[in-house]
């Protein structure tokens, strides 16, 4: 995946399932990295607060499963979207991910679509990039965050 400044997952979380994530800086700047968790409705479940992600250094990495960011989701079902983002201060695409999932001992990989960046003027995005369309819900939970 090419770098970018924000990116959307896909998560399943249950008890035969698991999503694993890895986010790099690609950059020459460290900076830190938000992850915000929403439901399949678009509400938003929380922030992580991760300390690896405060600061994440020059061509630095963070690999693990999404119950380790948000251990609030270890036993139980949850299918929602990861959000990943790089502060509005950080270099252009600063950000590279990758993702895989976990199911009754097979892996596979998961699709990372390109978000857009918190402070990203819509009309820029969309005409560099091909649309991904979010439901409005989601949207709005995503920029009141």
């Amino acid at each position: 995946m090419e770098g970018n400044g924000s990116f959307l997952i896909p998560v399943e979380v249950t008890p035969s399932s698991a999503t694993g994530v890895a986010v790099s800086n690609v950059s020459v700047l460290s900076f830190n990295v938000r992850l915000r968790l929403f439901r399949e409705d678009g509400s938003l479940v929380g922030s992580a607060s991760d300390s690896r992600f405060s600061r994440l250094p020059t061509h630095g990495q963070v690999a693990d499963f999404v119950t380790s960011f948000f251990p609030q989701l270890v036993n139980t079902t949850f299918r929602g979207t990861l959000v990943v983002d790089a502060p509005a201060g950080a270099p252009p695409n600063p950000l590279a991910a990758t993702a895989l999932a976990v199911k009754e001992s097979l892996l596979s990989a998961l699709p990372v679509v390109p978000g857009v960046r918190p402070g990203t003027p819509r009309s820029s995005f969309l005409k560099s990039r091909s649309v991904m369309v979010i439901p409005r819900r989601l949207q709005s939970s995503m920029q009141a965050s």
